[in-house]
């Protein structure tokens, strides 16, 4: 018996291969690697919200808010998953965890219900009672409820109602939790969505969580695109600790390689250890540790693996198919590209790639502008800004597409090396 468990274990798992190559690259995906210092950003600041709370220290302004932001690609919704995750198998002394977005909520007392459905049924369940007893009672105004303000605004003879219902607001989730003391992690992402949406009603609930005033465990956890952080800031969310603004770069070789071997071994795929390295070290190096990058190259090699003549083994992909390994994940890579440079950008693809070359390792904001007024050339086409762009706003539309993002010291940078190299073979009418 314990013989045919171990044969068992060591068997392809097919249908896990077969649902991995068909996952979206926007959706998460089960392996996550390297960020250990946006996690310890992460996991730091809860330590230190923990401690006020229990020892009493909390004052009006103790909020702590996080914000990672990148490039499409760049894996931020990947980081909010694995927390979310680690957190929800994580016991009762875990963090209660929200996940949604922006534009999921209305409200406080819409976040309010899903951070008490997150917390604890029962509580959800209280507010909803209570929500169902405050409607009833707006219904029936007519009738002349004793002791209810009236339409007219003058309170009706007879007496107070028995109760009055239990607020739902963030304040009430907050004394329901108090008990246990246990912190809340809300994860809003597409925090750009502040530009895109009316948000005059949700603003004060993010303004209050961001500066702390509900007086509660409360750590407010941003991602989105790589100018989220002035999208945030024209919204007055500016206050951020130091290193609590993190722009995601892509990940190290190792990490990539990592990530792949884990991958393999993950589906039971068979292969010598050697041939199994070397296929993570070059899909390591083919996606300059770019998560997107990686993503679809890890699928195009699992495609390969269930087409081939004994499906999961290895070696023959390494001899038959590695080249068209290599083939889609070229081409899935070109497509990101050509995402990322719209009609405007596309217009102008010697002045992008000029600023590039001039950019180098990285530039400062002040420097970017007056590298692509100096490269902008008016009447030379390629090399002109396009129509009704001048060079701020050039600038910015290469920061919203992701072709430049923010890296330590305020510097700009091409967050992928061969977007850049892309960029140059676009400029020379050869990058498809």
């Amino acid at each position: 018996m314990a013989r045919s468990r171990a044969r068992v274990a060591t068997e392809l798992d097919l249908d896990a291969l077969k649902d991995f190559a068909e996952l979206p690259d926007r959706e998460a995906s089960p392996f996550f690697g390297g960020r250990a210092d946006e996690i310890e950003t992460v996991e730091s600041a809860l330590r230190r919200i923990r401690k006020r709370v229990l020892k009493g220290h909390w004052r009006p302004a103790g909020g702590e808010t996080i914000l990672f932001q990148g490039a499409p690609g760049a894996g931020k919704s990947a980081l909010l998953h694995h927390l979310v995750q680690v957190w929800r198998n994580a016991g009762q002394n875990a963090p209660v965890v929200v996940d949604t977005e922006l534009t999921h909520f209305a409200d406080e007392r819409t976040l309010a219900l899903r951070v008490a459905e997150a917390a604890d049924p029962a509580i959800a369940a209280q507010f909803r009672r209570s929500e169902t007893t405050h409607s009833t009672s707006r219904t029936d105004l007519s009738g002349g409820i004793p002791g209810v303000v009236s339409g007219s605004g003058s309170a009706e003879s007879g007496h107070q109602a028995a109760s009055a219902p239990a607020e739902l607001s963030l304040a009430a989730v907050q004394e329901a939790l108090s008990p246990s003391e246990r912190s809340v992690v809300l994860f809003l992402d597409e925090a750009q969505g502040l530009d895109e949406f009316a948000a005059d009603k949700v603003l004060p609930v993010i303004s209050q969580l961001h500066k702390g005033s509900h007086g509660g465990p409360f750590l407010t956890v941003f991602a989105g695109l790589a100018y989220s952080s002035a999208v945030l800031g024209e919204r007055g969310i500016s206050r951020f600790s130091r290193g609590h603004e993190r722009t995601l770069s892509a990940l190290s070789f190792e990490e990539a390689t990592e990530i792949v071997l884990r991958m393999l071994a993950e589906f039971r795929v068979c292969g010598d250890m050697e041939l199994m390295s070397r296929w993570a070290q070059t899909l390591a190096n083919e996606s300059s540790g770019w998560p997107q990058h990686l993503h679809v190259g890890m699928q195009a090699l699992v495609a390969q693996l269930l087409v081939a003549p004994t499906p999961g083994r290895l070696e023959p992909v390494d001899s038959q198919f590695g080249s068209e390994v290599l083939r889609e994940s070229t081409q899935a890579r070109e497509e990101y590209y050509e995402q990322r440079i719209d009609e405007a950008l596309a217009a102008a693809p010697n002045l992008v790639a000029e600023t590039l070359r001039r950019i180098g390792r990285g530039a400062l904001r002040a420097d970017a502008l007056a590298h692509i007024r100096d490269a902008a050339q008016p009447g030379l086409g390629s090399k002109s800004l396009p129509k009704d762009h001048d060079a701020k706003m050039f600038l910015d539309r290469m920061i919203r597409r992701g072709v430049l993002q923010h890296a330590p010291g305020h510097k700009l940078v091409c967050p992928i090396p061969s977007l850049r190299d892309y960029v140059e073979r676009l400029a020379k009418g050869c990058a498809l």
